[in-house]
């Protein structure tokens, strides 16, 4: 008993005196700040498309009108100048604008001489661009479709009435006049500025938490097959054994499962505290079958050094397999089933 205790006294000195101890309690610390200070952004549900009218035509003002009125996921708003536009881009505000040139409808019922509207996008735009664009072509080629069918009806002698007009008028309508893609219906007015998140960027403290959680076992098996090369512990049972690397693993797993908890704590980061302490046990008892099976190895070489030179390479895949710079989802199932052997994979 006398010497259970006095390995308790000096695992603990052990663990309070390691360098690696403070670097990742100091790193936990100072990724909690960093999360705490990060200002919150303000964020729209919706995506600000920029709209720079040159067009006086009465069809375009009411097509442009008819877009910036629309509940839609897309939020169109005009604006007075190019200058404007630009400087909304270079802010981060909108990344996809139009500029549509003057006569553009009278010239787009003429496809020969029809008139170009300039998209402008920033990489930040990606495939919403070409989403936002079928979306302003359908309310402005709606109309000078229309007026082309007309136009070549009449050149056909179709039209010989008002009432023929109005039958094409109909007819047209119904057939065309169909419902955005991107709009939502059953809400009034516009809702975009309405529908706001507010967000932080995240930072990955849970997965780092669970990634030093068992680095710090890691390190509680060193001591132990250091202690284990020493013949510290040449003349205990089998179970004295195991009960000396459950204090030199724990000595150092504990205070960085409760660092971590308070962490948690101050950030509001959502967890489970139950399932937090119930990973600290599974990584306790995997790095007990770990610690035993170097401790069998038949060989006669230092059982810690040979631990201390495989644990780099080790600490790097857990560290690849933690989930903090590559999103697990994404791996293979080969690799997903790998992923088993790292603990922090599953934290």
């Amino acid at each position: 008993m006398k010497l259970m205790l006095n390995r308790l006294k000096v695992a603990t000195k052990r663990s309070l005196l390691s360098p690696l101890m403070y670097v990742m309690v100091i790193m936990t610390v100072f990724l909690m700040l960093l999360q705490l200070f990060i200002p919150e952004k303000q964020k729209s549900a919706y995506i600000p498309i920029a709209i720079l009218n040159y067009d006086e035509s009465p069809e375009t003002i009411e097509a442009i009108e008819e877009l910036c009125n629309m509940n839609s996921v897309f939020e169109f708003y005009e604006v007075d100048s190019e200058e404007e536009m630009y400087q909304q881009m270079a802010s981060g505000d909108v990344a996809t604008g139009y500029i549509i040139p003057e006569d553009f409808f009278i010239r787009s019922r003429k496809p020969t001489r029809s008139l170009k509207i300039k998209i402008i996008s920033t990489p930040a735009a990606g495939a919403l661009s070409s989403l936002a664009t079928e979306e302003l072509f359908s309310k402005l080629f709606r109309r000078s479709g229309r007026l082309l069918t007309e136009q070549i009806f009449e050149e056909e002698g179709l039209i010989r009435s008002d009432a023929d007009r109005q039958l094409l008028d109909q007819i047209y309508d119904e057939k065309t006049n169909s419902s955005e893609i991107f709009a939502m219906h059953g809400l009034e007015g516009n809702v975009y500025n309405d529908e706001t998140r507010t967000e932080k960027v995240d930072i990955p403290i849970y997965k780092f938490a669970g990634l030093f959680i068992y680095t710090a076992a890691l390190m509680g098996i060193l001591a132990f097959l250091n202690d284990y090369d020493n013949k510290i512990y040449l003349r205990l049972k089998v179970f004295e054994k195991i009960y000396m690397i459950l204090i030199q693993i724990g000595v150092y797993i504990v205070p960085m499962t409760l660092v971590s908890i308070a962490s948690f704590l101050v950030t509001h980061t959502s967890f489970n505290l139950w399932w937090v302490i119930a990973y600290m046990f599974i990584v306790l008892g995997m790095s007990i079958l770990i610690g035993i099976a170097f401790a069998l190895l038949p060989v006669r070489t230092s059982k810690s050094g040979m631990f201390a030179a495989m644990l780099p390479v080790y600490l790097i895949l857990c560290f690849l397999f933690s989930g903090v710079l590559f999103d697990l989802v994404s791996y293979s199932p080969l690799f997903k089933n790998l992923s088993i052997i790292f603990p922090p994979s599953f934290f």
